[in-house]
């Protein structure tokens, strides 16, 4: 679920660039950024028996 969102957030990031909105580009790279993160911590964390 949270590579769906992440892909999503890539979509408008490039979406962004194409438009050349800041606004854009800024929010969802920070988002995207917060993604990543938590998927490291996923994957760091996760339980080796589930």
């Amino acid at each position: 679920m949270l590579l769906l969102f992440a892909l999503g957030i890539l979509l408008w990031t490039f979406y962004g660039l194409w438009t050349g909105s800041m606004p854009i580009i800024a929010a969802n790279v920070i988002t995207f950024v917060l993604i990543l993160i938590l998927l490291g911590m996923k994957v760091r964390h996760r339980d080796p028996f589930f």
